[in-house]
């Protein structure tokens, strides 16, 4: 009988043990930990008996060291369980250390098409290829609806992320417009403005309901609050600028003879990393009301 997994937990053991993992079943109030010794990562023992029962919802990998051995191991038992339910996909403090660019690659291969939110939270030992715009790409991008990548620390191989406008650019084409939270990427201006004037053409024009959409971008170099303003003049879109709270600058796009409001909060990006504490993100709010027609 399947067992329905609302969470399937796996975290590092101490000084690189192995792995704990530990799924949760929310309906039947189920819930079990095994760990798993480190020889049975390298070379993949099949726990198929467990997984075939398995019907995933969110898979989290938490405290562990990120490597091929281990995605290879991962991606072994994943064959055997239902990915169909998968809705989100979270690390958290995960040590890339260890990794390269197709480590992520191969577990996103498995599992990308399904996800609905796709979660990337203080990992640290990053290198810039660690998440790049061709990850998010193996993203399907009529199902994600969230997408976040928040507090990476770098190695001193690079300072940013190879996450750019490609990406924007790309769920843009496709009229996908997820939540989505980019730190410490390459992004810029030209395509922030961008992806504004597409989600205002995106919108369906007989849509009379409140809609809402966040985008965030925090230490972007290439962001910068007066060229996006001066870049929204330039297409004809009315923008006005006023003080929000902290260091944050709003930036309210309106398009003509609309009441859609698409609002850009910005905030400088700090360039010394010991001031990365006192940093303030950069939020693009979008907000869209139709009025009734009478």
């Amino acid at each position: 009988m399947p067992l329905q997994l609302s969470r399937l937990i796996i975290s590092g053991l101490p000084r690189g043990r192995g792995a704990e993992m530990r799924w949760i079943a929310y309906e039947t109030q189920q819930t079990k930990t095994i760990s798993i010794a480190q020889a049975a990562i390298r070379k993949p023992q099949n726990f198929q008996f467990n997984f075939k029962r398995f019907v995933i919802h969110r898979l989290i990998l938490k405290d562990i060291n990120l490597t091929d051995d281990f995605i290879c191991f991962l991606r072994l038992q994943l064959s055997s369980a239902d990915l169909s339910q998968l809705s989100q996909l979270t690390l958290s403090k995960v040590d890339f250390l260890n990794a390269n660019s197709l480590t992520l690659h191969c577990l996103l291969a498995v599992v990308g098409k399904n996800l609905e939110n796709f979660e990337v939270h203080d990992c640290y030992n990053m290198r810039p290829d660690s998440i790049t715009d061709a990850h998010l790409i193996q993203l399907n991008a009529a199902r994600i609806r969230r997408i976040s990548i928040d507090g990476v620390k770098l190695c001193r191989m690079g300072n940013s992320l190879r996450i750019g406008d490609e990406s924007l650019q790309h769920f843009a084409s496709l009229k996908s417009f997820p939540a989505i939270l980019l730190d410490r990427c390459i992004v810029t201006t030209n395509t922030v403005c961008d992806y504004t004037q597409e989600w205002f053409d995106s919108v369906d024009e007989g849509e009379k309901r409140l809609r809402s959409q966040v985008v965030t971008v925090k230490r972007c170099v290439h962001v910068k609050g007066s060229a996006f303003e001066a870049e929204c003049r330039k297409r004809g879109l009315s923008c006005r600028n006023r003080r929000g709270s902290g260091s944050l600058t709003l930036y309210n796009v309106h398009e003509e003879n609309t009441h859609r409001v698409f609002t850009v909060a910005l905030a400088a990006a700090l360039m010394q990393e010991n001031q990365e504490n006192d940093e303030k993100p950069v939020e693009i709010l979008t907000n869209k009301e139709t009025i009734p027609t009478k």
